[in-house]
């Protein structure tokens, strides 16, 4: 009996104290998410527009699409260019309003290519798909890589094989960044049969950009030898850089950097502290 009632003091005690560092670190966490959606609101009103936009689709992620729409919708009214207001449909369709799918979809009929590689990736990001010819147009032609990986990356997220077949070829163009490219959309996609052309290609990377789309890709197949070199992406010296890194930590759910994401949320660029804010919140 003894022995009894001391096992169950102990184990009370320990229970108080487990009970204790979990109501702390909730408290820890609590702050962090509050910190993460202010930093998200105030990027929303910013005047940087791409980093507004990102802020809008972290921000309806974490169930706040009523704010998005309200931010967005008179500025879809007033913007006069094309790339932007593709992002600005692309968020606002992300947020409920499937009005601004028109949009996207006028942008594509014009004539002038200006915005059409931005129309076919917010296609591919909100996984819709535009009526009329603009996807033969876009896959047939072989001058606007980007055009073509996008366009092909709609379709072949629907089961188009020759479009997959088209992005896979790529991954031995001539053009070092269409290669990049190409492997970064087939990791998305979920294409395991690419893991060695992208191995290789990273390897023969040149260019930060080039590198990181590539371990981008393999880190989307789960390719576990190359999440090692997130931690440098994180902590590069290009921003542009350190954003991709953040989100794609967001987009995969990997959650073994909190520390670096944390300390990312002081970081000098308002682009490496919206994207570390949103992996953080879906985290």
């Amino acid at each position: 009996m003894l022995v009894t009632l001391q096992g169950s003091c102990i184990s009370d005690g320990g229970s108080r104290s487990v009970d204790l560092d979990v109501t702390q670190e909730q408290k820890a966490a609590d702050v962090v998410r509050q910190k993460s959606i202010e930093i998200l609101r105030d990027a929303l009103d910013s005047d940087g527009f791409w980093i507004s936009m990102h802020a809008a689709e972290a921000l309806i992620l974490a169930g706040q699409q009523d704010r998005v729409r309200a931010s967005l919708e008179p500025r879809l009214l007033s913007e006069t260019d094309d790339r932007k207001r593709c992002g600005l449909a692309r968020e606002l369709i992300r947020a409920g309003d499937n009005s601004a799918m028109s949009v996207l979809e006028g942008v594509l009929r014009k004539k002038d290519t200006y915005a059409h590689v931005h129309a076919m990736e917010s296609l591919y990001k909100v996984g819709q798909i535009s009526p009329g010819d603009a996807y033969q147009q876009a896959t047939q032609q072989d001058l606007n890589h980007g055009l073509r990986i996008w366009a092909s990356a709609t379709l072949a997220r629907r089961g188009d094989e020759g479009a997959l077949a088209i992005i896979s070829a790529y991954l031995d163009h001539q053009d070092p960044m269409a290669r990049s490219l190409a492997g970064y959309v087939l990791g998305q996609l979920g294409d395991r049969s690419a893991i060695d052309k992208i191995r290789r290609n990273h390897l023969n990377a040149e260019e930060p950009i080039q590198r990181f789309f590539n371990v981008a890709a393999l880190v989307y197949l789960d390719d576990s030898a190359l999440h090692a070199e997130l931690q440098d992406y994180l902590l590069h010296a290009d921003a542009g850089i350190r954003a991709l890194a953040a989100n794609l930590l967001a987009e995969t759910r990997l959650d073994s950097y909190d520390a670096v994401l944390h300390s990312n949320l002081e970081d000098s660029d308002p682009d490496v502290r919206v994207r570390s804010a949103d992996a953080i919140l879906r985290f």
